[in-house]
């Protein structure tokens, strides 16, 4: 419903912008009117708006005489929160169909940009369209833009009257994304806005996938997360194309961590391990507070076994 709702929103935008302007008698134009009534039918179901983005990029095309560019911001966190709360079945053949007609044969469309923290590549969302290029954190097209560099930092925070000193770096410097350092863009804006050296980027984070996923982390992974949180580096065996939901292991949980950001790659030993190290103050606070939470269970169970129970 919720995503039946921010179509209709773009539908209902589009429609004031072009009221009068539209040709009726092309087909794009009668596409993108039924649609709107489906979008706002309560009663229609996913297949009636499975073809919403294809049809708003026709009609723009169509009286901007320019194919548009399709952004689509965490693409993943549907699939996973349908994996969180059990509707995962449900979902899946809707975003097959939505994002399949939007992408696949759409000679409207111009170019899709697809963000996300996991990369699904079994998930029938893409088996619809050809194979996307894939741009992770250790390649090095577009590196600059994952992120804010020292420069644009500096000039953000210079104008809002703050400094780019060493415990702004500590607390939100030290990402390599492509052999380029970047700082945490969230967290950098919060300061500038607050002034305040605060956890804002882990504040926010609520990703179930990592809580499950570390639920069930071996004693290996969390030997070398103690050494991550004492601030040493650890060369680890890791996957960043495998989402962990697919495929759980070791190797996907350390690939879901860089590609979530609570690590980051220093260097590449080889097709599939690397050096990786804990990026600054805001994320070690957050690995303190799991590993703490991890070895009070740990001891919790320990005291359980040794001790005695009066029955």
């Amino acid at each position: 419903m919720m995503m039946k709702n921010e179509l209709l929103k773009e539908y209902v935008r589009y429609g004031e912008l072009l009221k009068g302007k539209l040709d009726e008698s092309l087909y794009s134009t009668r596409q993108f009117c039924r649609m709107a009534e489906n979008l706002m039918d309560k009663e229609s179901g996913y297949p009636y708006i499975a073809t919403a983005i294809q049809d708003l990029c026709a009609v723009l095309y169509a009286h901007y005489g320019k194919k548009p560019i399709l952004l689509i911001d965490e693409y993943d966190q549907p699939i996973m929160s349908s994996y969180e709360y059990g509707y995962h079945e449900e979902l899946s053949p809707f975003f097959s169909n939505l994002y399949g007609s939007a992408m696949k044969g759409n000679d409207e469309l111009g170019q899709a940009l697809l963000t996300g923290v996991q990369r699904v590549a079994k998930e029938s969302i893409f088996s619809q369209f050809n194979n996307p290029q894939v741009y992770t954190v250790v390649r090095e097209e577009y590196a600059p833009y994952f992120g804010l560099t020292k420069e644009e930092c500096a000039r953000l925070l210079t104008d809002c009257g703050r400094v780019l000193d060493e415990e702004v770096r500590k607390q939100y410097d030290g990402y390599m994304v492509g052999g380029v350092e970047l700082y945490n863009p969230w967290s950098i804006l919060n300061y500038a806005k607050t002034g305040f050296l605060d956890n804002y980027w882990v504040n926010t984070s609520a990703n179930f996938l990592v809580r499950q996923a570390l639920k069930n982390a071996g004693r290996s992974f969390w030997n070398t997360f103690d050494r991550l949180a004492a601030w040493e580096e650890a060369e680890v065996w890791l996957t960043l194309d495998t989402s962990y939901a697919e495929r759980a292991s070791d190797y996907s949980l350390w690939g879901l961590l860089v590609n979530a950001g609570y690590l980051t790659v220093r260097r590449r030993t080889s097709a599939n391990t690397a050096v990786v190290k804990v990026p600054n103050g805001e994320v070690m606070a957050e690995f303190f507070r799991i590993g703490l939470a991890h070895h009070k269970k740990k001891c919790s169970l320990i005291y359980e076994i040794i001790t005695p129970h009066n029955d």
